[in-house]
C-alpha cells in the first residue's frame, strides 16, 4: 500500500482500479469469482462515498451488474448493496452531468464572444481596405487632374 502512496484500503483498492488499462478492465473484471465480485460490489458502494473516481467506479460496476445480473440480483446479501449503489451511484452521475453541462454552456458562450469579437474584427478589417482604396484612388484622380491641369 505504500508503493501507492495510501494507508486505507479502499484508497489503495482505487489505486489498483486506476491503473489498470481501460482494454485490460473489462477482461481483469471477467475472470473475477463471484465471492470477489460480492467483496468488490461492497467497496465500491464505499468508494462512491468519496465523490473519487466516480466515472471509473461506475464503468466497473455497470460492467459487473451486466455480466453477473443472474446472481447479484438472486442473492439477498447483494440486494441492499444493489440499492444503496443505485442511488448512491444516479446520485453522483448526476451531479457530474450537472457539471458537464455548465461546462459545455460555459464553452458555447465563450466560442460565440469569440466569433462576435472576430466578426467584428473582420468587419473592421474590411472597412479599412476599403477606406484605404477610396483613399488610393482619389489621390490617383488627384494626381491624373493635376496631370491635365499641367498641360
Amino acid at each position: 500500500m505504500l508503493v501507492y502512496g495510501t494507508k486505507e484500503p479502499n484508497r489503495f483498492l482505487l489505486e489498483s482500479l486506476r491503473r489498470i488499462k481501460s482494454s485490460e478492465l473489462e477482461e481483469a473484471l471477467l475472470v473475477l469469482p463471484m465471492d470477489y465480485v460480492t467483496q468488490l460490489l461492497i467497496a465500491l458502494e464505499k468508494l462512491l462515498e468519496d465523490e473519487v473516481e466516480v466515472e471509473l467506479i461506475s464503468r466497473i460496476l455497470f460492467f459487473l451488474l451486466r455480466l453477473h445480473h443472474g446472481p447479484v440480483t438472486g442473492s439477498p446479501q447483494l440486494s441492499e448493496v444493489i440499492e444503496k449503489l443505485k442511488f448512491k451511484a444516479e446520485g453522483k452521475i448526476n451531479l457530474l452531468r450537472d457539471t458537464i453541462g455548465f461546462n459545455m454552456a460555459a464553452l458555447e458562450f465563450l466560442q460565440r464572444e469569440i466569433e462576435e469579437k472576430e466578426a467584428t474584427q473582420l468587419f473592421l478589417d474590411a472597412t479599412l481596405k476599403a477606406r484605404d482604396k477610396r483613399k488610393k484612388k482619389n489621390r490617383k484622380d488627384l494626381a491624373i487632374k493635376r496631370a491635365v491641369l499641367s498641360l
